[in-house]
């Protein structure tokens, strides 16, 4: 009989008769490994954490900027500036387009606080937290795209208050001011709402893709597993 160890109940030491007379070397043998005691350690993923910081602070510096934009569109603060009496407002944009800009920098301040709140859930690995996010990167596009049409109607606007203002100056000339291509108006105002648009768009439009990667999607049920068991 095999030596037994009064612990775990496997072979401690093995017994080997050598050819040779008179010899009996003994061999010590590991025991084997015991499943699931030394197995090696589940390395968790580090992305739920980044991506929940980038939403969160810039959650945060989009609720503030368009909190203070919205309130000083609101409040009337650009359109009291006064003019003498048949000149045009130079701020003829904003007095115009006064409310869709301020509904648009209210929609923006929801949204970053929608940010930040799946932000939070990532950190914590929440599995809500992804479709929430996939939410916010849908309405932000949406969003993006009503205020990228009125971002370039207000700016029209006000190249041609200030193209107007221009003119003024000049009595009895004709044509745009000197140095001033025609039409500039409609050409910097379509580039700036394009521009203005592909950039709110990168962030919503990575998230879309990363939340709908096969692996990321594997790793939110193991969320749901963990908490489930």
């Amino acid at each position: 009989m095999t030596p037994e160890s009064p612990d775990h109940g496997m072979p401690r030491l093995a017994a080997i008769q050598s050819d040779e007379a008179g010899a009996s070397p003994l061999v010590i043998v590991s025991p084997p490994t015991i499943a699931g005691r030394l197995g090696r350690p589940i390395r968790r993923a580090v992305w739920p954490v980044w991506i929940g910081v980038i939403a969160i602070g810039l959650g945060v510096v989009s609720a503030f900027v368009s909190a203070t934009m919205g309130v000083a569109i609101a409040t009337g603060t650009y359109s009291r500036v006064r003019v003498p009496t048949g000149q045009v407002n130079p701020f003829e944009g904003v007095v115009r387009y006064s409310t869709p800009l301020a509904g648009a920098c209210a929609a923006a301040t929801l949204l970053a606080a929608i940010a930040v709140l799946a932000g939070i859930g990532l950190i914590l690995r929440k599995p809500w937290s992804t479709t929430l996010m996939v939410w916010w990167a849908l309405l932000k596009l949406l969003c993006a795209l009503a205020l990228s049409i009125v971002f370039g109607l207000f700016q029209k606007a006000q190249i041609d208050a200030s193209l107007t203002l221009a003119a003024a100056a000049r009595p009895g000339a004709a044509g745009p001011p000197p140095g001033v291509v025609a039409g500039i108006s409609t050409g910097t105002a379509v580039f700036m709402a394009g521009f203005l648009f592909v950039w709110l768009a990168l962030l919503p439009v990575f998230m879309l893709i990363w939340f709908t990667r096969s692996g990321i999607r594997k790793e939110v049920a193991s969320w749901r597993h963990h908490q489930v068991s």
